[in-house]
């Protein structure tokens, strides 16, 4: 664990950055506290019963003698409502970060966690399971104290995760949050849309029937943007990427993983459509639910309660999320692009023109920016180009001479040619989708 130095230097570094809450659960985050430090300060307490309490109105009704009711609500403390809810939100914000460093013991802070700013002496100085997998290596030693080396088989329900991920919402959200979209947009107005007006009563049972599954839970996926999972000694890790090597036997071997998850509509400090669908990069802070990685999660909470009833009917919800995901994915899904090592070829192509190269930590740097670019990017053509030029600003930074764009361009195409054709990433027709490690948490936060 990080001494009381390093403890009180990280959290002077983490107040020092600018944070925007975009999901914050007061329930966990007063509850934590709570539990940890055996009750909530005074004046914490008193700030939310008073915002509670602002938030009131007040409504008389007076009957005359024939019996009829005049009424009157006040509505003079509807600017106060407003300003008590910035004050609610300060207050928890200011919580959650008595959370994050507060209290005498270190069970609130991170166990796998990434850092913004890795320090250069540990980026890309793991080559192969021989540097992790001696005990006594101070590789190993140094990376498990920072959070970013974990075996998984050492978490337990409870432990704190904070990383950066991809977020984005469960299918079956999607599909029901898709319908009511779409019959909200099309009732009435058949003569713009025609025959799609009309289907508008077939749907609806189907968006219904998943929200009463979901019982108001909004399930999500988190794509971790750094950490991935390797395999030392039979033992499933997870570790940060940048400190492997590009193109080394163990970085080969790294795979994907996710966090999922189930949050709350009221929890949220955003509009939905603004987070879930853009496919933004946030820093989740999670506690975790289930150490065990799985295949096969199913954001259904209602299932078991069901199979109290009927096994086939526990079954056919369990099984829901696939049909859906059969009947939404196409026939013939788009061979998966490996874009770090899309990136990584373009900076080998690249370096030749260059009188002087960048250090490997930082072209690894770059490209995980250039990724986070080009994954939002979309059908861009001038963000996807922008994503290459991240790695290119690496290139200049570290040459004063003036250099040609124009002479980029092939190595540009070559890459991306490269990555799509490769046959590694090619994936056949009607081959099964290979599925993903996953690892269920509960979000107590969300923010970037």
């Amino acid at each position: 664990m990080p001494s009381r130095h390093e403890r009180k230097r990280q959290e002077r570094d983490w107040r020092r950055v600018r944070r925007e809450f975009i999901y914050l659960d007061e329930v966990s985050v007063i509850s934590l506290v709570a539990a940890r430090d055996g009750g909530i300060a005074q004046t914490v307490t008193d700030k939310l019963s008073r915002t509670a309490e602002a938030e009131g109105k007040v409504s008389v009704a007076v009957a005359d003698k024939l019996g009829n009711k005049a009424g009157a609500e006040s509505r003079h403390k509807v600017s106060d409502s407003s300003s008590s809810e910035v004050v609610r939100r300060t207050v928890i914000q200011s919580t959650f970060g008595d959370l994050r460093f507060g209290g005498k013991k270190d069970s609130s802070l991170p166990l796998v966690q990434e850092y913004r700013d890795l320090p250069k002496k540990l980026a890309s100085s793991v080559t192969t399971t021989s540097d992790l997998n001696a005990y006594w290596h101070w590789k190993a030693r140094r990376l498990k104290k920072l959070g970013l080396l974990t075996p998984l088989d050492t978490l337990r329900r409870g432990d704190v995760i904070e990383i950066d991920i991809q977020l984005r919402p469960n299918k079956m959200y999607t599909v029901s949050a898709g319908i009511a979209s779409f019959v909200d947009l099309t009732s009435g107005r058949a003569g713009i849309f025609g025959e799609a007006a009309t289907i508008g009563p077939d749907i609806v049972p189907i968006a219904e029937i998943i929200d009463r599954l979901m019982v108001g839970l909004i399930p999500i996926h988190g794509a971790p943007t750094n950490i991935v999972v390797v395999d030392l000694d039979g033992r499933p890790h997870l570790i940060d990427r940048r400190v492997l090597k590009p193109g080394s036997p163990i970085a080969q071997t790294a795979r994907r993983w996710e966090l999922v998850g189930v949050t709350e509509e009221p929890s949220y400090w955003k509009d939905l459509r603004r987070i879930l669908y853009t496919r933004d990069r946030f820093t989740v802070y999670a506690r975790v639910v289930n150490p065990q990685l799985t295949k096969q999660w199913n954001p259904v909470k209602l299932s078991g309660l069901m199979g109290d009833l009927n096994e086939d009917l526990e079954r056919a919800i369990i099984e829901l999320p696939d049909e859906l995901e059969k009947h939404m994915t196409s026939s013939q899904p788009e061979p998966a692009v490996d874009l770090r090592g899309m990136f990584q070829h373009f900076a080998e192509l690249i370096t030749p023109q260059f009188a002087t190269s960048p250090e490997d930590a930082d072209i690894a740097t770059a490209i995980t920016t250039a990724v986070a670019i080009y994954n939002n990017a979309g059908t861009d053509v001038n963000q996807q180009r922008n994503a290459f030029n991240a790695v290119v600003a690496e290139f200049a930074k570290v040459n004063d001479e003036p250099f040609d764009r124009e002479n980029l361009v092939g190595p540009r195409s070559l890459a991306q040619f490269g990555a799509q054709t490769s046959p590694v990433q090619d994936q056949e027709a009607g081959s099964p989708k290979k599925q993903i490690d996953q690892l269920e948490v509960e979000v107590v936060a969300i923010y970037w």
